[in-house]
C-alpha cells in the first residue's frame, strides 16, 4: 500500500502517515521508511502498527513517547482493531476503527434512542395534560369573558 491508501484507510492526512512513519520507523518494515527518493510501500503489518498509533492518538490521547512505550511493550498486539484488506491496486474506503469505539458508539446510540423515546412519551403526556386543562378551563374563561 502507498501513503495515500494508508491515509485513506486510517482517515488521516498523508502527511500524518509520513510523520508517524518517521516517528515510529523502528516498528515498521523497511519499505515503509525507505531511503530518500524512494516510494513508501506499507505492508499489512505496517498498517496494523499505524492503526495502533492512530488508536492511541485518537482514543487515548497519548504522546509519541507514551505510544512508543506501548508499542515496545507489545500492547498494540492485544488491541481489537479490524484491519481491512484493500482490494489489490485500489485504495480502501474502509476505515480502521477500534471495536471498543464501535461498541461505545452503539451504546451511545442506544442510550440516545432511549432518551428520545422517553422524551416522546413525556411530550405525549404533556399534550394530554394540556388538552385536559383546556377542556376544564376553557368553558370557565368563556363564561367569565361573557362569550
Amino acid at each position: 500500500m502507498r501513503v495515500r491508501e494508508v491515509a485513506d484507510t486510517l482517515h488521516v492526512a498523508p502527511t500524518t502517515v509520513r510523520n508517524w512513519s518517521n516517528a515510529f520507523q523502528e516498528f515498521l518494515s523497511p519499505g515503509a521508511t525507505p531511503a530518500k527518493g524512494r516510494t513508501r510501500e506499507y505492508s499489512t503489518d505496517d498498517l496494523r502498527m499505524l492503526a495502533a498509533v492512530a488508536h492511541y492518538k485518537a482514543v487515548h490521547r497519548l504522546t509519541y513517547a507514551q505510544i512508543r512505550e506501548r508499542l515496545q511493550a507489545g500492547d498494540h498486539e492485544t488491541l481489537d482493531i479490524a484491519v481491512p484488506e484493500p482490494p489489490p491496486g485500489e485504495a480502501s474506503d474502509v476505515a480502521l476503527v477500534p471495536m471498543s469505539l464501535v461498541q461505545a458508539l452503539y451504546a451511545e446510540i442506544a442510550r440516545l434512542e432511549d432518551r428520545l423515546a422517553e422524551s416522546e412519551r413525556e411530550g405525549a403526556r404533556l399534550e394530554q395534560r394540556l388538552r385536559e386543562l383546556e377542556a376544564h378551563w376553557s368553558p370557565r374563561w368563556r363564561r367569565m369573558l361573557g362569550r
